[in-house]
């Protein structure tokens, strides 16, 4: 493929996962009740954070808010916004999010500073943010947290991981985009806007690029769940199969790598079984411990 076609294929997968439908979610707070849908009934609401960034958040309506529910964390691909996980328009994102508030968990979702931020230090700081306002706002359990990401917000939810481990519990990223420098040098839009002076792994990798952070032993003793496909036209199965060398080439490796059948898209995400998601959640953060 070449440059042109990549990037015509981003922007063209962008849209067929429906990740802008969210972009314009009003600051206001606004719940919405889904019941027909799921044997749970779920609320979807969206607020803003102490740091003005508009957060999502899905639970169910059985879930309390006093403290002891967990936290997941879910980060948006590119073009999407703080609504993008939750919306029915992604069934994939949307049905791999459900599983976790169908089990307990409170799921917030951040803004991430835009569309295209790629996991630079405004992302990782809207995350913390969006932490800090599950806590308090919804009254999830204080201590570490589970994160989730897809595309984009896989490299995201990976590199937030890989630098402040302290504050994770585990991992699980989705289609991510394992490598930063293969993504811009296969020419897809915004990865050097994101990053001032333009993305460099010399200047950004070991805090931003999950192959960096793997290479360097980062992930060390994290519980991580990996979905990438095969067919997937922005990381390659060698690439992805490159992330996972590194990841148990380190100290402790706890990485659980599964291949889809599919391409970088809405519908190869909603193939990944929830009891599966859901099990390796449980594993490492406990919805009743």
């Amino acid at each position: 493929l070449t440059r042109r076609e990549l990037v015509r294929g981003l922007v063209a997968g962008s849209a067929a996962m429906g990740l802008a439908s969210a972009c314009g979610a009003p600051d206001a707070v606004r719940t919405t009740r889904r019941e027909s849908r799921e044997p749970v009934r779920l609320t979807t609401e969206v607020s803003l954070d102490a740091d003005g960034n508009r957060v999502g958040v899905l639970m169910a309506d059985t879930t309390p808010r006093d403290g002891t529910a967990p936290l997941a964390v879910y980060c948006h691909g590119h073009g999407g916004g703080a609504l993008a996980g939750f919306d029915p328009v992604n069934t994939g994102q949307r049905h791999n999010v459900v599983g976790l508030a169908r089990a307990g968990y409170i799921v917030v979702s951040s803004d991430m500073k835009g569309p295209a931020s790629w996991g630079n230090d405004a992302a990782q700081a809207s995350i913390d943010s969006a932490i800090a306002h599950g806590q308090t706002r919804y009254r999830a359990r204080t201590g570490q947290v589970l994160m989730i990401g897809t595309s984009m917000g896989g490299a995201a939810a990976l590199a937030f991981t890989a630098r402040y481990p302290a504050k994770v519990a585990g991992c699980i990223a989705i289609i991510p985009i394992l490598d930063l420098d293969t993504a811009r040098t296969n020419g897809l839009p915004d990865v050097d806007r994101a990053y001032s002076g333009g993305y460099s792994v010399a200047r950004y990798g070991l805090d931003h690029n999950p192959m960096t952070q793997a290479a360097a032993g980062k992930f060390a003793g994290m519980p991580l769940q990996v979905w990438y496909a095969d067919k997937d036209m922005y990381m390659s199965v060698a690439t992805s199969a490159g992330f996972v060398a590194a990841v148990r080439a380190g100290a402790d490796p706890r990485i659980d790598a599964t291949q889809l059948d599919g391409t970088h898209s809405e519908e190869t995400t909603a193939t990944i079984p929830r009891a599966t998601l859901v099990g390796f959640a449980r594993s490492v953060l406990p919805p009743d411990a």
